[in-house]
């Protein structure tokens, strides 16, 4: 679905003070392998480098931690995570977890009398028939999947926002021992990220969906 097909009824926080609220998941391999910045070893000098060092084994199916929140330019939600072995996100689990038990208590405490516009991920269980009952029994408005426009990732911050996440977890030659530390690790990284950080990060939200709807969705990528 193209860009200049989103209703202006559902997506009306484009054009006045209602506030967009998103929300997205990614897994952090625990070898962090994933992260560029550990794609290179570097030196300052021409010498011997063992060979631990210059070269590391790549497990073929790496333990993973999924980590689920939600933003907006008032903050965030608390995060979700869980571990792959408990296997993957359906929609009850998205539900339960990070519906429920962590994006409506972010609405009612940041927007107890605001309208917003929660703007999903397009991953399935983020659509599936449960979650899409819990949204509309608690009068959460949200873009519909039919006009949530996929592969636009220039015009959900959310995705910068994990990019300086994984960036900061992995800082200082960060190795986590088991996806225990890794999580650990994840929950004090998180609290580095203040308020001003989401204000800053979400506030041409508005402005780029409808620049974009305008002119192309490859017109905001800078």
């Amino acid at each position: 679905m193209i860009l200049n097909k989103i209703s202006r009824k559902e997506f009306r926080a484009t054009n006045d003070g209602i506030d967009i609220i998103m929300d997205d998941e990614i897994y952090i391999n625990l070898n962090g392998h994933d992260f560029k910045g550990n794609s290179h070893y570097f030196t300052s000098g021409h010498f011997p480098v063992d060979d631990k060092i210059k070269y590391k084994e790549k497990e073929k199916f790496p333990a993973k931690l999924l980590v689920w929140v939600a933003i907006s330019k008032k903050g965030h939600s608390k995060m979700y995570f869980r571990d792959q072995k408990e296997g993957a996100v359906n929609g009850e689990v998205y539900k339960t977890n990070c519906i429920t038990k962590r994006l409506i208590p972010f609405i009612k405490q940041t927007y107890p009398e605001q309208d917003i516009l929660f703007w999903p991920d397009l991953a399935s269980s983020h659509y599936s028939r449960e979650v899409i009952e819990v949204l509309k029994k608690e009068k959460i408005n949200f873009l519909s999947k039919e006009r949530n426009p996929p592969n636009v990732p220039q015009l959900r911050p959310i995705e910068s926002f994990w990019s300086h996440f994984k960036s900061r977890i992995f800082s200082g030659g960060f190795t986590p021992k088991d996806i225990n530390d890794l999580k650990k690790r994840a929950q004090k990284i998180f609290k580095t990220f203040d308020k001003n950080y989401f204000e800053g990060l979400m506030k041409n939200v508005r402005k780029n969906v409808r620049y974009a709807a305008e002119h192309g969705v490859l017109s905001v990528i800078k």
